[in-house]
């Protein structure tokens, strides 16, 4: 309940149900706290770790060519989250878990808007690129830029 995941209706705990404006709330303090969080991953990470984002990134395509959408959005949150792991970072990473969690309800419960939205792994490739490159600033821009194009999406059901 505290953290926004369920709701109690009477005498009964439901999960929790996102209003488009609940959701735009939400991907906006995403948006602030995973660019935070890519700039400082690009700061930190190690090369090993680098390349286990790059190695997520190869399965991420994969799914999305077969249009696998529930191995998609499992992998595109490993991607996120494993950024946030390699901020060194650990509240940052703890609150990016806590947004990754609502995510999850919001993309089980918006299934078949969901299944609409474009797969975004392109800005996930140009994004990684930057990342590779260990250039803080693209990769901030880029991780900017992926959000605005998720919001744009967003735009277009409500």
């Amino acid at each position: 309940v505290r953290e926004g995941l369920v709701e109690k209706v009477g005498r009964a705990y439901v999960v929790k149900t996102y209003s488009v404006q609940d959701v735009a709330q939400i991907y906006k303090i995403r948006e602030a706290l995973e660019c935070l969080a890519v700039r400082l991953a690009v700061q930190n990470a190690s090369d090993a770790e680098i390349t286990e984002l790059g190695s997520l990134l190869q399965k991420m395509n994969a799914a999305a060519s077969v249009e696998d959408l529930n191995a998609y959005l499992r992998l595109d949150r490993e991607f996120h989250l494993l950024i946030g792991r390699y901020t060194q970072n650990h509240f940052l990473e703890a609150e990016l878990r806590t947004l990754h969690d609502k995510v999850a309800i919001i993309q089980a419960q918006w299934r078949p808007k969901v299944a609409r939205f474009p797969l975004l792994h392109t800005s996930h490739e140009r994004l990684y690129d930057a990342i590779r490159r260990r250039d803080a600033t693209i990769a901030e821009a880029e991780m900017c830029y992926h959000f605005q194009e998720f919001m744009i999406s967003l735009n277009t059901i409500s």
